[in-house]
């Protein structure tokens, strides 16, 4: 429910009100954190789980001796590998759990517990990309507001 009516929001946003715009909207942010899931599969075993986090983020710090995944390195390989560029910021916000203005171990760590609805040990197909969903609509959301917050 809260994804429909933050997809209403952006179709509001953009002028649009029908329901297919809407469907529109909600299928390419779909498609999008789709992507995004098959990427983060790093090990290609259908699960999302804390060895694929730390595998994308090893390649995320491009100053791997600090430990530490600033913003801009985030950010800028964010935007780099996906599609999903615009709320590379917001994202980093999120995956920044302590708010120390990097992402490290720790941080991954809670993230991933977050993310792990059912707190098997790995995420699932439908809990990665419902909860990416929900967070990219709010992101979209915030940068068509905000321009240059999310």
């Amino acid at each position: 429910m809260l994804l429909f009516v933050s997809v209403l929001l952006v179709a509001s946003a953009f002028g649009q009100s029908t329901n297919n715009e809407v469907h529109q909207i909600q299928q390419k942010i779909h498609h999008e954190v789709t992507q995004l899931y098959h990427g983060a599969d790093v090990n290609q075993n259908g699960e999302f789980d804390k060895g694929d986090m730390h595998s994308l983020f090893t390649k995320y710090d491009l100053n791997p001796k600090d430990g530490t995944v600033t913003k801009n390195e985030f950010v800028s390989s964010f935007a780099a590998a996906n599609n999903l560029g615009g709320v590379a910021s917001g994202l980093f916000l999120e995956l920044d759990m302590d708010k120390s203005g990097g992402i490290t171990d720790h941080d991954l760590n809670l993230f991933f517990a977050k993310i792990d609805t059912d707190d098997n040990g790995h995420v699932s197909k439908h809990e990665f990309v419902n909860y990416f969903n929900q967070l990219f609509t709010a992101l979209l959301i915030l940068s068509l507001n905000h321009p240059g917050a999310a």
